[in-house]
């Protein structure tokens, strides 16, 4: 077998593993997100959203030992959507320890709202105070699961006007 061969041989299994990976990405593997006006029922437009995804390191998170830092690593980007839409990728069930959290901001920014999507399903959070003495401490809580449909974007509803930093009545 001469060179000539080899690089063609080499050059056709380069685009069949090419090939393969394209048709492993499919569009289930997406999560649309619909960002809707609570009052209005319009989509929500100009909307900031950061999206900080929370993943295991392969092999180093079986360590248990291994600090924090090294077993896990966080990726952050940042998505502007102009018609209250927008994708992310879709955790399945067999993601353990896999989540993503989404800090939504529309026009100025308000505290803005925290949104959780983990094996555990959708979530809207919120920081609640609790007083223990003297020292107030702020913690998570979950405020209303958001049902995820197998084949339907994600409805999201939430009020802009409202001041996500202050408690909700």
């Amino acid at each position: 077998m001469n060179a000539k061969n080899r690089i063609i041989l080499v050059a056709i299994a380069l685009s069949l593993v090419v090939a393969a990976a394209v048709a492993v990405r499919s569009p289930r593997d997406d999560l649309v997100v619909k960002v809707i006006d609570s009052r209005t029922g319009k989509p929500l437009t100009n909307v900031t959203i950061t999206n900080t995804e929370l993943r295991p390191v392969p092999i180093l998170s079986s360590f248990p030992s291994l600090p924090y830092q090294y077993r896990w690593k966080t990726l952050s980007h940042v998505i502007r959507t102009t018609n209250g839409t927008f994708t992310i990728k879709r955790i399945s069930p067999g993601r353990l320890g896999r989540s993503e959290s989404l800090r939504l901001e529309f026009g100025e920014t308000m505290g803005g709202v925290l949104l959780a999507y983990n094996t555990n399903g959708f979530w809207r959070w919120r920081f609640k105070g609790l007083q223990t003495g003297a020292v107030q401490r702020l913690v998570w809580e979950s405020v209303e699961r958001i049902e995820v449909p197998s084949d339907q974007p994600v409805i999201v509803r939430l009020d802009p006007t409202r001041d996500f930093r202050k408690e909700e009545e």
